[in-house]
């Protein structure tokens, strides 16, 4: 008797109580599309700042390899230059030095001749 006296409140407090589980069922599915959400716009923003820190990444690659090929153009460059440089520095070093196996010759024939020519007038002198 007293169970059917309750029966009507137990009734009516599993239906409140189903009420707010469903209720509350319906809201964390809310929450729940809410953060998918979020998480579906974070994603598109972290995949669109990694494709474009790629593209930067190739751009600076690219640059660089151009750098280092005007880099390498320009060494060959001044190779050559030094290799120019160096030859002519050579052919001068083998000019000097036969200008001053040739100022030796004369500076040799000079005093050959100077000597020749005191030891003719020394001749004419004691002939006299």
């Amino acid at each position: 008797n007293s169970f059917s006296r309750l029966a009507p409140e137990l009734a009516a407090l599993a239906g409140n109580q189903t009420a707010n589980l469903l209720h509350f069922v319906s809201r964390l599915s809310d929450q729940l599309g809410t953060y998918n959400q979020v998480l579906d716009h974070r994603t598109v923003e972290m995949q669109d700042r990694l494709f474009r820190q790629e593209q930067f990444a190739e751009q600076t690659l690219q640059r660089q390899s151009e750098v280092i090929r005007s880099v390498e153009t320009e060494v060959q460059s001044l190779q050559g230059l030094l290799d120019g440089v160096k030859m002519d520095l050579e052919e001068q070093m083998a000019l000097t030095q036969a200008l001053e196996t040739s100022q030796s010759s004369q500076d040799h024939m000079g005093e050959t001749a100077t000597q020749s020519y005191q030891r003719r007038h020394a001749q004419r002198e004691t002939e006299k």
